[in-house]
């Protein structure tokens, strides 16, 4: 294996194997307490259209690593490509019934089409949408610039909007979301199109 591949797959495994959002069925997260996965959403539940190319930065268990994005949905479906050294890795469209996702043969099984559109959804569907999808338990926040997501009162989730402190762009141009339960930090920077 080149030094390439070698850096590719450390990168992924440790930056991007704790972004599960949707986990098995039900994930045991602390001692006794169950966290139930969160369904996905049709992309007409958006109740908008978006296209985008993004930086996005992972930082977990103190390293960090920067993929691009490629983003873009509409009523009928959600395309997500997402691309290291400018070489696509993973590709998932979902059009509200079925998810097709097409890895690079080296990307770990850790990172699945379905848990990175699960945190797209969290972060930019509404949050009314959101809340009528929710498995018993989840308590979804959303009060200005912070969205937070919680599972019998343990915080799952913290979303900032205008992460960079610029509230002269739009709110999801810039966003951090924080991931308490697998201990990853995103940060997604949008140059919509």
């Amino acid at each position: 294996m080149n030094l390439a591949r070698c850096f590719m797959m450390l990168l992924i495994c440790t930056g991007l194997a704790g972004c599960a959002h949707t986990a098995p069925p039900e994930q045991v997260v602390a001692e006794k307490v169950i966290l139930p996965s969160l369904p996905l959403l049709t992309p007409a539940s958006a109740l908008s259209t978006f296209s985008a190319s993004q930086t996005l930065t992972f930082t977990s268990e103190g390293q960090t690593h920067q993929l691009e994005a490629l983003l873009e949905w509409d009523s009928d479906a959600i395309h997500l490509a997402m691309l290291k050294f400018g070489k696509r890795i993973l590709t998932a469209t979902y059009d509200g019934v079925k998810l097709d996702v097409q890895k690079d043969a080296f990307v770990p099984d850790a990172l699945r089409g379905e848990q990175v559109l699960g945190d797209i959804q969290l972060v930019y569907w509404p949050a009314e949408a959101l809340r009528t999808h929710l498995p018993p338990g989840y308590v979804l926040n959303d009060e200005g610039d912070l969205r937070t997501l919680s599972y019998l009162g343990q915080n799952v989730y913290r979303i900032v909007y205008h992460a960079d402190g610029r509230a002269d762009v739009a709110r999801e141009n810039n966003v951090r979301l924080t991931q308490f339960i697998y201990g990853y930090e995103m940060t997604i920077v949008s140059n919509s199109n």
